[in-house]
Formats: structure tokens, sequence, C-alpha cells
């Protein structure tokens, strides 16, 4: 009898003769044997990718971190300037600086308020060369118009107003009043056709505004004729 178990052959054990190895490149290779085959070449080029970013991400950091610091000091020492010389002793520690510029328009408030026209339209052209919000520098500008009429430059007043009543950037408010002064100095002066000119952009820029209310106010006692009587 023929022993069918003693014919059928069996791998000795131990051989791997009918073992086939895969490799990572051919198309049956599974994804992890890829994604190991990919590391294995292009590990040293991935871990530095890696560390320049996190170096990137750790310099920003420390930047913006140094940058906050900073700005924290500066407002700091600007709200312990409280008199004149301190906020221009601010503005001069700090030129370029927003608040530079914010501290200047006060350092010109306190010379307006003491009639110091010349001092406070310096101060606040000063203002204006570092301001950049629009704003304030149209506060800043209207400031240094009024302190030339004020000061007794009835031109550069004139042509102050002007600039910023005819400012697009600048708020509403802010040209409105510009309009208004000039439509006063105008009145006071004798030219009543200009008054009422500048009465009308007023109006045109601001119709609901407390300026166009003054304005309405002003063109009312305008008197008819191209001159104004002597008081």
């Amino acid at each position: 009898m023929t022993d069918h178990a003693s014919s059928t052959p069996h791998p000795a054990k131990g051989d791997e003769r009918n073992v086939v190895a895969v490799d990572p490149a051919a198309p049956q290779a599974t994804l992890e044997e890829r994604l190991a085959k990919l590391w294995a070449e292009n590990r040293t080029f991935i871990i530095g990718g890696i560390v320049l970013v996190l170096v990137a991400i750790i310099g920003r950091y420390a930047w913006d971190s140094h940058v906050a610091a900073q700005q924290r000091e500066i407002s700091a020492a600007f709200g312990l300037a409280e008199t004149a010389e301190q906020k221009i002793a601010f503005a001069r520690d700090h030129e370029g600086h927003p608040l530079a510029g914010v501290a200047l328009i006060g350092a010109a408030d306190e010379a307006y308020a003491k009639a110091d026209y010349i001092t406070a339209g310096q101060r606040y052209a000063q203002a204006a060369a570092v301001l950049k919000e629009p704003l304030i520098l149209a506060r800043a500008r209207l400031g240094e118009a009024v302190c030339a009429l004020q000061g007794g430059s009835a031109s550069k007043g004139d042509e102050l107003l002007r600039k910023v009543g005819g400012d697009a950037t600048a708020p509403e408010a802010i040209r409105a009043e510009a309009w208004y002064h000039l439509a006063a100095h105008l009145r006071d002066s004798g030219d009543v056709a200009g008054a009422r000119e500048a009465i009308a952009k007023v109006s045109e820029v601001s119709p609901r505004g407390l300026w166009a209310m003054r304005a309405a106010g002003l063109a009312a006692k305008l008197p008819a004729d191209s001159a104004v009587p002597a008081p």
C-alpha cells in the first residue's frame, strides 16, 4: 500500500525558499511599507524641515512677546506724562510712535487754552507730521488751522481749513467744523459771499450734524448785501 502522507513534500523547518520579499516601491506594496521606505530615504530632510518650522514659530513668538512688552512700557510712560513738558519729552523720546502724536496734541491743547496760539499751532503741526489714524490726524490739522487764524495768519488758516474740509478721509464732523470756522472767519472779514459758500459746504458734508445747525444760525445772521456792517 502506498503511503500518501509520506509522499507529500514538507518544507524543512527554517527553510525560507518559498518566502517572497515585497519591494516597497512595487505596486502591491502596502501603504505602511511605502511610508517606511519614504522615511528611510528622506529622514534627514524631513527632520530638518520640522526643526526649521519649530525655530520659526518660537522666534515669532519671542518677537511678538518682545514687541508686546515694549508697547506696554510705552503705554505706561504715556499715561505718566501729565504736564505739557512731560508730554513733549515723551514725544521726543518715542519719536515716530503714534502715541507721540497724541502727546503733542495734548501739549498743543494746553497751549491753546492759554491763548498761546503760535506754540499751539506748532505742536499741532508736529503731531500731524507723525500721526496716521485719520480721526486724530484731522484733529491735529484742524487745530493747526484754527491756531493760524487766531494767531493772525489769516491766509494760512484759510488754506488749512479748506484742506481739512475737503479731505475725504477725515471724519465728517471734523470736515464740517472746518467749513464752519472758515464761514465764521469769512463773515468776520466781510466776505459774505464766501461765508455763504462755506456754510453750504457744512450742510453738504454733514447735513444733520451739530455744525450744520450752527451754520444755519450763522447764515440767518448774514446780511443780504455783500458787506458786513460795522458793529
